[in-house]
């Protein structure tokens, strides 16, 4: 299962946040990944703190800004929004037409921007476990929709 967080990656508590939240789960989705769209920073603090607590070599991508959405998306079950203040990531219109699961900080902002989405559960930016709960909420629906397919 893919996870895609869409960039700019410039809020590092959000993202440290995601990639907490993915060293728990990968203990029980062992083919759990994680996009980071808009890293443009292969060498800086994020990639460094990542490699300390995923076991996972392959569990985190870093991907730079100017690459494809669209074909990013393609690989997507899920679109993850752990922003901390009141941004928009890129490309949300586009997110936002798209029929999977969003999750998403609970922001004006963000709920103005996919108040039509109805997969959108909204959540408090602050609280990684939180988000590490609904999380697993969605991996085991999207693990019981795979295996009844």
């Amino acid at each position: 299962m893919t996870i895609y967080v869409p960039g700019p990656l410039i809020e590092t508590n959000a993202y440290r946040h995601a990639i907490w939240t993915l060293s728990i789960l990968e203990y029980v989705y062992a083919d759990l990944q994680l996009i980071l769209h808009g890293s443009d920073d292969t060498e800086g603090s994020i990639v460094k703190w990542t490699q300390g607590i995923i076991t996972s070599d392959t569990a985190v991508s870093l991907v730079p800004t100017a690459s494809s959405v669209e074909k990013l998306l393609s690989k997507a079950d899920i679109i993850w929004l752990p922003t901390q203040r009141n941004a928009i990531p890129d490309h949300i219109e586009y997110l936002a037409a798209q029929q999977k699961p969003i999750l998403a900080s609970d922001f004006p902002s963000l709920r103005q921007q996919l108040k039509l989405h109805t997969l959108t559960q909204f959540l408090p930016a602050n609280e990684p476990s939180l988000w590490a709960k609904a999380m697993f909420k969605l991996l085991g629906l999207h693990s019981e929709m795979r295996s009844a397919a």
